[in-house]
């Protein structure tokens, strides 16, 4: 039997408990974890972005490639401190628990 809710559709099982629709919206963890994911991009992306502008239209002068090159380093710090963080392994850990759980329903 399928439900149509606002956000998601659910199924029930015989006993009627309701199956989440998709994985993520049966764990928390794992939601966690893609948005963690998600900002590690987004700060990987801008560098990218940052990295393309020096090489195609920044002015080529020592004042301006030292100032990029400063922006660069510090996207870099903070993305590599965020895909070092401990908690991003324990996220992963309990994403892995609930998988195994909803993969049983």
């Amino acid at each position: 039997m399928t439900t149509a809710t606002p956000a998601a559709t659910t199924t029930t099982t015989a006993a009627a408990t309701p199956v989440a629709a998709t994985f993520e919206d049966h764990s928390p963890s794992y939601k966690v974890l893609l948005e963690k994911l998600r900002t590690i991009t987004h700060l990987e992306r801008a560098s990218a972005v940052l990295n393309y502008d020096r090489q195609i239209f920044m002015p080529q002068t020592d004042a301006s490639a030292a100032q990029r090159g400063k922006q660069l380093a510090v996207l870099a710090t903070i993305s590599h401190e965020k895909s070092i963080d401990p908690e991003i392994g324990q996220l992963l850990e309990k994403s892995a628990l609930d998988l195994e759980e909803w993969s049983s329903l």
